[in-house]
């Protein structure tokens, strides 16, 4: 099954990338992230992710963006803390990532696959 996530695996490993090439702020909420859980031992990000996924409504017309809004706040919150959520600023960055990505020719061939992976991405297995 690893051919059917290597795409979002990329993707992750791309949005990690660029995220540590920005200069961090003061901000306390990123620099906490060193020794903070992120979610329960027993559920993964695949299976958050899946799961968040399953819960959008399959009649919704824009449900292939907000499956990758999910996935865009998974992979944030995994990188800087599930504290960061709170952050007021929040959900502005997921849709100025999103944006960003869907805006560089280079990624948004793998948004677009990363959309359809999502989509198909079984919830449990």
């Amino acid at each position: 099954m690893v051919s059917s996530i290597n795409p979002l695996t990329q993707l992750v490993a791309t949005l990690t990338a660029r995220l540590a090439e920005r200069p961090r702020s003061g901000e306390t909420g990123p620099a906490r992230r060193r020794g903070a859980r992120t979610a329960p031992a027993s559920a993964t990000l695949d299976e958050i992710i899946g799961r968040r996924v399953a819960a959008i409504d399959p009649d919704d017309p824009r449900r292939g963006q907000r499956a990758f809004q999910v996935f865009l706040e998974a992979v944030l919150l995994a990188q800087f803390g599930e504290e960061f959520m709170n952050e007021s600023r929040f959900h502005q960055l997921v849709q100025d990532v999103d944006q960003a990505l869907r805006d560089d020719p280079a990624t948004r061939v793998m948004v677009d696959d990363a959309i359809a992976r999502l989509l198909d991405h079984p919830t449990q297995r």
